[in-house]
């Protein structure tokens, strides 16, 4: 039997139990963690970094003529040593050097044999469980006030946003190529298109890793074996002169990924404490009706309102717009980190609980890589939707005005 394990530090009891009974029951079994690229069990970035560090600084040392103690070069630390940049991208990064490059995907199965008869395994299709066709039923009071707004009695909740999505691998694998052959190939998304809420400048893919429709290692091996290059940049980097990889930022966000599950394996509490813990004594002045009309697509940035009310009805948003609605919410409304989290927990599609409580609290500055930027909701609709094309397309209120004032109607003349 082979199964792909949940990474989420709480099922690994459960995992391990059914792994146990399928071996009891004369199976051999293979748990693959097929959501990220390493095994967060396995990863030990802190030793691996030091391990890095203590080898660079050898190299250096040598590069200078300097006599370099033989633990030092192989890659001993020093007792004690100071991990730099603990939590970032870079500090990560360069702990996964040594584990070197990650594990190829497994080929597809060709197929499969035939269950024995006998073993009197029941089981229902997937149609007859009612998923999508609860009609409220199970929510809150709240959420059931805002399904009863988009739903008759009886009807498909989730109609809407099944109308958004093409589900299944085929649908998944079409978008994996369409995506590495028209954004990431023409450099689009290195540069400044990725961020444009107005057209499909980012991978989309996030749903079909969520439902394992896709594997991580299938979606980063994909976008590794291309070569282009783009004059593209989000940032001019003097280091760097030059074209740059086309592939590069969708590489790092992999890494992200992993890091955020690493973290999550380290600090199961991460969801709902603070890592900072001096921060969960931190006094939010924020209230219940401004979460509400966060929420509901009502705060009256249209941007934030555009985000929130596509979130509702398609489970999605893009990427920015994620850090956008985020930092709106902490930022100006002064609400925790906690509530948008649990928001985006409920009602995205890819709903990843590593890498959500991860940037939330890293938006909330009680996480290890602290936001030190903000977004202003009006500033940022300037750069991801020049024209208010998209604003337009969720906010009818605004739609009859001039791209001038389509992201602050407020100085609209009358």
């Amino acid at each position: 039997v082979v199964f792909n394990k949940r990474l989420e530090p709480w099922h690994r009891a459960r995992d391990q139990a059914v792994a146990e009974a399928l071996e009891a029951a004369g199976c051999r079994v293979q748990a693959l963690p097929a959501n990220a690229l390493y095994d967060p069990e396995d990863l030990q970035p802190i030793e691996r970094w030091q391990r890095w560090r203590a080898r660079v600084r050898a190299e250096e040392a040598e590069a200078r003529g300097l006599r370099v103690d033989a633990n030092v070069r192989s890659g001993i630390p020093k007792a004690f040593e100071h991990v730099s940049g603990f939590g970032s991208y870079r500090f990560f990064h360069h702990a996964l050097e040594e584990l070197g490059s990650p594990p190829q995907p497994c080929a597809a199965v060709q197929r499969l044999p035939r269950f024995p008869p006998a073993a009197g395994i029941l089981s229902v299709a997937l149609r007859d469980l009612g998923y999508g066709a609860t009609s409220g039923r199970g929510f809150t009071s709240e959420l059931r006030q805002q399904v009863s707004c988009r739903t008759a009695n009886g009807s498909d909740w989730g109609a809407e946003l099944c109308r958004a999505w093409n589900f299944g691998e085929a649908a998944a694998m079409a978008r994996l190529q369409v995506f590495v052959d028209e954004v990431l190939a023409t450099g689009d998304f290195e540069g400044r298109k990725r961020l444009r809420a107005d057209h499909q400048g980012t991978s989309e893919l996030s749903l079909h890793i969520r439902l394992g429709e896709l594997s991580a290692r299938t979606v980063y091996w994909a976008a590794r074996k291309r070569r282009e290059r783009t004059d593209q940049k989000l940032f001019e980097e003097p280091q760097h002169p030059g074209p740059a990889r086309a592939n590069a930022t969708f590489l790092r966000r992999f890494v992200w990924r992993d890091l955020s599950y690493w973290f999550l394996s380290e600090f199961p509490t991460m969801p709902v404490t603070s890592l900072r813990v001096q921060y969960e004594t931190q006094v939010w002045t924020g209230t219940q009706r401004q979460l509400a009309q966060w929420k509901k697509g009502c705060t009256g940035f249209p941007l934030v309102d555009a985000a929130m009310r596509q979130l509702w009805a398609t489970g999605w948003m893009p990427n920015y717009l994620r850090h956008v609605v985020a930092q709106t919410l902490i930022e100006y409304l002064d609400i925790t980190w906690k509530d948008g989290l649990n928001w985006f927990d409920w009602t995205l599609v890819d709903a990843d609980v590593a890498i959500n409580s991860f940037m939330w609290q890293n938006g909330g500055h009680s996480g290890p890589d602290q936001w030190e930027f903000v977004l202003h909701p009006v500033h940022a609709a300037k750069s991801c939707d020049p024209e208010g094309a998209y604003v337009r397309r969720w906010v009818p209120e605004v739609a009859g005005l001039p791209a001038e004032y389509v992201h602050r109607p407020w100085d609209a003349p009358p």
